[in-house]
């Protein structure tokens, strides 16, 4: 009674993946208590159907044959995670194979003669799951490398970019000192700062509100001293602020639409910032089901790129972007750079519009920098590895840049950078951040390269962005380290010490 009972319970339990793929795949992510619905449906219709087969003959090894073969099901197990992360194929394309998994191992079960083992039983299950998470993250980087999405090579794009580069004055050539000028210790709290407004008035940034919980967006003003909680009045956590270059409007990413049913559904959102007055609420831009993150609006081009993962992975998308009537509207996006089965996200642009950097790799880890021309599509490695995904600091005319380099350390970096549009997703559902050490600040102004000595300030922490001023005199970069007590963060301004390469500093 018992055995008929563990073989009744194993086959059951084998069964559930299949029964939540259906659901996903019939209903969609908000299948809700559905996918248990299906799960149990699956479950109670795989035991009974092994309990029919078994009565078929009269083997005395032929339940225990039977549940062997039911554990096949657990190549479903793996695929469950999968589509919930909402990478391609699909719960339909999962579903598939764990049903052709499984309508395999049945028969041959059904067929086979001879002993049986409990030790059997758990091995077959065993190298099912580990089978389907190998074989289902082998389907996923092929679908997702068949459905990447075509590069945005517009005319328009091209002349508003150079209409653009026109305006901007191109400054001198200069080269700058390892040692900066001077640096201070700007807040004790925040992280991925950027520069807004007139010549920087604004500094930007996130940090952690003690009152929510929750990371909310922050201005600085650098004249006056006022530092505002911009969306504390608002739900979720909301990072990353990037201000447009004349400081009307901010745009910023925010996880609360994240739930059970959509663990990856990060979001944009825009407001108007006016210098004075209340502060106007947000307004979503962007409406898909998956990331949407890291969004910098483009200087005075009207256009905003981010980064986006759909069905072909992960890509650079960029959209119109418009301001009025006390909101910002977000038109069709298209992409701009596709990294396919890589994470790939900006991190800049130039004043000029002539240059965008961008890195692709994995999040988990460091990557390798790339800087594209978006009125010519040419795309340039800046660092072939070593890039931190912390921001990149760009002078008015692209003429300097400030980044960091640094070494990631922990398991989660050795995983592979082919894979990252799968890391890049489970990196947003479990909350996960890189672990970086041993950073380094650099800096580039055409063939000239040098590096930042930060000294003791330098290895406080870890980088968490950079951001210069117009003119490329001030940077002000983020930290992070963990103590006994707790996370530290802090921002950092930095007079470079910058001039023509042959002659004094200014």
């Amino acid at each position: 009674m018992l055995y008929t009972l563990w073989c009744f319970v194993w086959c059951f339990v084998w069964g559930l993946p299949l029964g939540w793929l259906a659901a996903v795949a019939l209903l969609g992510p908000g299948a809700g208590l559905w996918r248990w619905a299906g799960a149990a449906a699956a479950g109670l219709l795989l035991a009974g159907g092994v309990r029919a087969l078994r009565r078929r003959h009269n083997d005395p090894d032929r339940d225990l044959h039977l549940a062997t073969a039911a554990g096949t099901g657990g190549f479903g197990a793996p695929a469950i995670a999968l589509a919930d992360l909402g990478v391609a194929p699909g719960a339909a394309g999962f579903l598939l194979l764990t049903a052709v998994v499984l309508a395999v191992g049945l028969g041959l079960g059904f067929h086979r003669r001879g002993a049986a083992s409990l030790a059997g039983a758990l091995g077959v299950a065993a190298g099912a799951v580990a089978g389907g998470a190998v074989v289902g993250l082998v389907a996923a980087a092929i679908a997702t490398q068949l459905r990447a999405p075509e590069r945005n090579r517009g005319e328009r794009l091209a002349t508003a970019v150079y209409d653009l580069d026109a305006e901007v004055a191109t400054q001198p050539v200069v080269a700058c000192e390892s040692a900066p000028r001077r640096v201070r210790a700007l807040t004790s709290q925040g992280a991925h700062p950027r520069f807004g407004g007139e010549g920087g008035r604004w500094l930007w940034y996130d940090a952690l509100d003690p009152a929510s919980g929750r990371r909310q967006v922050r201005r600085l003003d650098r004249i006056r001293g006022e530092d505002l909680c911009w969306t504390c009045d608002e739900p979720g956590n909301n990072r990353r602020p990037a201000p447009d270059a004349s400081g009307g409007s901010v745009v910023f990413d925010s996880d609360r639409h994240v739930s059970a049913e959509t663990p990856v559904n990060t979001e944009l959102y825009g407001a108007a910032t006016p210098e004075a007055g209340p502060r106007l609420a947000a307004r979503r831009l962007t409406f898909s089901p998956g990331p949407d993150d890291r969004a910098i609006p483009a200087p005075r081009a009207g256009l905003l790129v981010w980064s986006r993962s759909g069905p072909g992975g992960y890509f650079v998308a960029s959209a119109s972007l418009q301001t009025g009537h006390g909101g910002v509207v977000l038109g069709n996006p298209g992409a701009l750079y596709a990294g396919k089965t890589r994470w790939t996200a900006p991190l800049a642009w130039s004043r000029d519009a002539r240059a965008l950097f961008v890195i692709e790799g994995q999040p988990l880890s460091t990557g390798r920098l790339l800087r594209i021309d978006p009125a010519t599509g040419q795309v340039e490695v800046e660092l072939e590895t070593g890039a931190a995904a912390t921001g990149h600091g760009v002078r008015a005319d692209r003429g300097l840049a400030v980044g960091a380099r640094a070494r990631s350390t922990g398991l989660a970096a050795q995983l592979p950078h082919a894979l990252g549009f799968a890391w890049g997703r489970l990196q947003i559902a479990r909350g996960l951040a890189p672990r970086l050490r041993a950073a380094s600040w650099y800096w580039t102004a055409g063939d000239e390269t040098g590096s930042l000595d930060l000294a003791r300030w330098g290895d406080w922490g870890e980088p968490t962005g950079a951001t210069l001023t117009p003119d490329g005199a001030v940077l002000v970069i983020g930290q992070r380290r963990t103590t006994a007590q707790g996370v530290e963060e802090r921002l950092l301004e930095i007079a470079l010490d910058c001039g023509p390469p042959e002659g004094p500093r200014p």
